[in-house]
């Protein structure tokens, strides 16, 4: 069963999704995503990808993993790691069909039978255009009405309200992110006494209203230097955190490990790097436990 075609779809209404699919000489399909940079991950797919992984066997999905490792782009969220990840995606689902089972069957099957869940309160239009990792991205222009599903605006603007229509669906962890602003004012270099406590009232108010009913998380996405992440990370300590996710850069490895040290509550890395072998290392030297 070799692959026949890959082809790709965008949305305008999604712009930074793409989906691959992928359709094999017998007429079986799979399909596969990838998120952000879509118009450049589907120019890489047909340019690079495609050459290299027509007629090869859609079944030995490793055999195609190894050779489309790129010379570069091999680590992190490349362009070129993100359209193998929406490939890869795209063979574990054809090989689902022509197998009849389930992909979490293909992969070992469930260690358990429940999970718990959070809600990353953004809204239904986060982070649709280009400009990845800034507030300008929040989805909640002025003038847009809000809907009854925008979190982000929630948690800014009613966070009590916000967690506790949470609670009422039987959701009892939230992530929020009210640092961010702060942040690109400063380029995550100081936070004022003021700042520090506009960020934090979002977390009080849902703490003092719920108590310990509401798992709180707070996403610091990477935006601030070591010392105003530590004075951050220490006063989000005192409320109570679920954890704290991406304090400061992955680029900034003995800061992570230093802010480790000095911080009660987990801390949470990776969805901006990409790779199994990112995790080991960040395992192995002591930044984080898996």
């Amino acid at each position: 069963m070799t692959i026949a075609a890959l082809t790709t779809y965008r949305s305008e209404e999604h712009p930074n999704m793409l989906w691959l699919e992928v359709e094999t000489e017998d007429g079986v399909t799979g399909l596969g995503e990838t998120f952000y940079a879509a118009e450049a991950v589907e120019a890489y797919v047909h340019a690079n990808l495609a050459p290299i992984v027509l007629g090869l066997s859609a079944i030995d999905i490793e055999a195609v993993h190894h050779r489309t490792r790129p010379y570069i782009g091999f680590v992190a969220a490349s362009t070129e790691l993100r359209a193998r990840a929406a490939l890869d995606i795209a063979l574990w689902d054809a090989l689902g069909k022509v197998t009849g089972q389930p992909v979490s069957v293909l992969l070992g099957g469930r260690v358990r039978d429940q999970i718990p869940v959070y809600n990353t309160c953004a809204g239904t239009r986060y982070v649709r255009g280009p400009k990845l990792g800034t507030t300008e991205n929040f989805g909640i222009r002025s003038g847009r009405k809000v809907d009854d599903f925008e979190d982000l605006h929630g948690f800014l603007n009613d966070p009590v309200g916000l967690a506790g229509s949470l609670l009422d669906m039987g959701i009892d962890s939230m992530k929020i992110w009210p640092f961010d602003y702060a942040a690109e004012a400063t380029q995550g270099q100081f936070i004022s006494p003021a700042d520090l406590a506009k960020g934090l009232a979002p977390f009080e108010a849902i703490r003092k209203a719920y108590g310990e009913r509401m798992q709180l998380s707070a996403e610091l996405h990477g935006m601030w230097n070591l010392p105003e992440s530590r004075i951050i990370c220490q006063a989000l300590d005192e409320i109570g955190m679920r954890w704290i996710e991406d304090p400061v850069l992955l680029t900034n490895p003995s800061g992570i490990a230093e802010l480790k040290g000095s911080v009660r509550s987990r801390l949470a890395m990776g969805e901006t790097r990409g790779g199994p072998k990112i995790s080991r290392s960040s395992s192995t030297q002591g930044r984080c436990r898996c």
